[in-house]
C-alpha cells in the first residue's frame, strides 16, 4: 500500500516536473551593475515553440541590444534525443534596483519568473591607475551670445583594452553639430596611448544660464592573467553655460553676426574703365572667423540700379569664406558710381557693434564700338563777309565746259539710241530685314549687327531699346556681348535663347505701336 502511494506521488512530480520544463527560462548572472549585460536563454519545446515569442513586458524594464535564435538538441534522462527552439538575448537594465525578468507564455506553457539585482556603477570603482583611463572635456566659451558657436571636446584617453561608449550623451538645451570623430595613437614619454576624440560645436538659440549634464564613459577592459574583462567608468562633472542675448545697438533688420573677425573684399580695382553692355566678372568675398560661412547674409542682395544689371551665380563656401560670383553690366554710356557694400557685425573681441565694408567706385562706361563709329553731325555757322567768294572768270569756264559734257552726251544718248535695248542693270533695293532670319543666324557677330540694323530699320534707337529689355532678355543680350567682347571664352546664345530676346524686343515694339505682328507668326516652329 505504502509503495503504491509513493509510486503516485513521484508520477505527479515527474509530470510537474515535465510540464515546467516544456517552457525555460535563465540568465548567465543574477546580479550585476546597470552600464553592464546580462544574457538571457529561453528554451521552448517543439509544441511550445509554434506560439510567437512577446517580449513586450521584458523591453519595458530591459533594452535589448542582441538577439539570436536557433534550433537545438537535448538528450532527456531517459536517453530519448529532443529538440529545442533556443533565444538568447543581451539584455542591459534601465533602472537601478531589483527588477524581474518576467515569465514566457506559449500557449498554455510559460517560464517562470527570475529577480535581478541591478547596482548603481557611481558606486563602483576600479583598480586601474589614474592614467590608464582618463577622460578630459573641454569647451571654448563658457559665456557667449546666443547664436555664437562654440565647440566642446571630449577626449578619451587609455592604455588599455578598452570597450564601451558614452552613455546617454546629452548637451542639454544646444542645438550640436558633429565635427570630428577621430581614434589615434599618440606616444607619451615613451609610451603608447590612444585617444579616442568626440568634437561638437554648439549654438544657443535662446538666452539664459543653460547646463551641459555630467558626461560619462561606460565601459570594460581587459585584465587579470586570464584575460576577464572588468569594468570602468570614467565621468565628468555638469558644465555651466551664461548665454547672453542680441545687444540692443545693434540693428533690428540686419542678420545677427557675432564673429572675431569679419571682412569684405573683392575683384575690382580702384579705377575700372568697361564698354557699355560689357560684362564684367564680380567676385565678393566675405571672410569670417568665429562663425560658420553657411550664416553669411548675401552682401549683394539690395544691389539694384537702372544704369547696370548683375547675373548672378549660386554662392561658394569653404570654411572660412563666403564668394559671391555676378556679372555686371553697365548700360548708360558715362560716369557712373557703384555704391558701397557695407554689412554689420558684431566683434566679439571688443564687444561691440562693427561694420564690414567695401568703397563706393566710380566707372567709367565707354560707348560700345558701333555706338562710337556713328558720325557726329557737325555745326554749321555762318561764313563772315570777309571769306565770302569773289566773282571771277571762273564760273564762266565752268559753265562752258558743263556745256562741253552737255553735247558730248546728247552724241552718246544718239549713238545708244540706234542700238538694241540692253537689259536693265539698275541695282535692286534690299529687302527689309525680317525676325525670322535673325533667328537662324548662328554667329554671335552677324546675329548682334543684325539686331541693331534691324532696330534702326524699324525706326527704333537701338541702345536705348536695348536697355529697357526685361532681366531675362538684357541677360541673353549680354551672352552676346560676353561671347564677343568677354575676358574669357563663352558659349552664344542658342536658337530658344535667341527667340526669347526678339521676342522681347518685338513685344517692345508693339507696346509702342499697335500694328506691330504677333511673334507666334513670326517664328514658326
Amino acid at each position: 500500500m505504502v509503495a503504491r502511494r509513493l509510486c503516485l506521488v513521484l508520477a505527479l512530480v515527474l509530470a510537474q516536473t515535465a510540464a515546467r520544463a516544456a517552457v525555460e527560462a535563465e540568465v548567465d548572472r543574477t546580479r550585476l551593475y546597470q552600464d553592464e549585460h546580462l544574457e538571457l536563454t529561453i528554451r521552448a519545446n517543439p509544441d511550445s515553440a509554434r506560439y510567437p515569442l512577446d517580449l513586450t513586458p521584458l523591453s519595458a524594464l530591459f533594452d535589448i541590444d542582441q538577439q539570436t535564435q536557433g534550433q537545438r538538441l537535448r538528450r532527456s534522462s531517459n536517453g530519448s534525443i529532443q529538440a529545442w527552439r533556443e533565444w538568447h538575448l543581451w539584455l542591459r537594465p534601465r533602472h537601478i534596483g531589483t527588477l524581474q525578468v518576467p515569465s514566457f507564455r506559449f500557449g498554455d506553457e510559460r517560464s517562470e519568473r527570475i529577480l535581478i539585482e541591478v547596482l548603481d556603477p557611481a558606486n563602483r570603482g576600479d583598480a586601474l591607475p589614474a592614467d590608464a583611463v582618463r577622460l578630459e572635456v573641454t569647451v571654448d566659451e563658457r559665456e557667449l551670445y546666443i547664436g555664437q558657436p562654440t565647440q566642446i571636446t571630449l577626449d578619451l584617453w587609455y592604455q588599455v583594452r578598452l570597450q564601451g561608449e558614452y552613455d546617454d550623451l546629452s548637451f542639454g538645451d544646444f542645438n550640436i553639430e558633429l565635427l570630428d570623430e577621430s581614434n589615434v595613437t599618440e606616444y607619451r614619454n615613451g609610451s603608447q596611448i590612444r585617444r579616442f576624440r568626440l568634437k561638437y560645436r554648439l549654438i544657443a538659440d535662446h538666452p539664459g544660464q543653460l547646463e551641459i549634464p555630467p558626461i560619462r564613459f561606460v565601459g570594460r577592459y581587459q585584465a587579470g592573467p586570464y584575460g576577464e574583462w572588468r569594468s570602468v567608468e570614467r565621468t565628468h562633472p555638469g558644465i555651466h553655460m551664461a548665454v547672453k542675448p542680441i545687444p540692443d545697438e545693434y540693428p533690428d533688420d540686419a542678420a545677427w553676426l557675432p564673429a572675431r573677425t569679419l571682412t569684405l573684399s573683392d575683384n575690382l580695382p580702384e579705377q575700372l574703365q568697361l564698354t557699355a553692355h560689357a560684362p564684367q566678372d564680380w567676385t565678393v568675398i566675405t571672410e569670417v572667423d568665429g562663425l560658420p560661412p553657411t550664416r553669411l547674409p548675401d552682401p549683394l542682395a539690395n544691389m539694384t540700379d537702372e544704369s547696370w544689371r548683375l547675373y548672378r551665380n549660386a554662392p561658394e563656401f569653404n570654411d572660412r569664406q563666403r564668394r559671391d560670383l555676378a556679372a555686371l553690366v553697365l548700360t548708360d554710356p558715362g560716369r557712373q558710381r557703384l555704391p558701397a557694400l557695407r554689412l554689420p557685425w558684431w566683434d566679439l573681441q571688443r564687444d561691440q557693434l562693427a561694420y564690414a565694408e567695401l568703397p563706393a567706385r566710380t566707372i567709367d562706361v565707354l560707348p560700345e564700338a558701333s555706338q562710337a563709329l556713328q558720325p557726329t553731325p557737325l555745326p554749321t555757322e555762318a561764313l563772315p563777309e570777309s571769306v565770302l567768294p569773289v566773282r571771277t572768270i571762273w564760273p564762266w569756264i565752268s559753265l562752258a565746259l558743263g556745256l562741253g559734257w552737255l553735247l558730248t552726251g546728247m552724241l552718246i544718248w544718239r549713238k545708244r539710241r540706234s542700238r538694241p535695248a540692253a537689259p536693265s542693270t539698275r541695282p535692286v533695293k534690299p529687302k527689309p530685314l525680317r525676325p525670322a532670319q535673325l533667328l537662324d543666324e548662328r554667329d554671335p557677330l552677324r546675329f548682334r549687327r543684325a539686331v541693331l540694323d534691324w532696330l534702326v530699320q524699324e525706326g527704333v534707337e537701338p541702345y536705348q531699346s536695348l536697355a529697357q529689355l526685361p532681366a531675362s532678355a538684357a541677360a541673353i543680350w549680354g551672352r552676346v556681348n560676353a561671347s564677343l567682347y568677354g575676358p574669357e571664352p563663352s558659349a552664344a546664345p542658342s536658337r530658344a535663347e535667341r527667340k526669347r530676346l526678339l521676342s522681347a524686343l518685338l513685344k517692345q515694339q508693339r507696346q509702342g505701336s499697335p500694328s506691330k505682328a504677333d511673334p507666334a507668326q513670326l517664328y514658326p516652329d
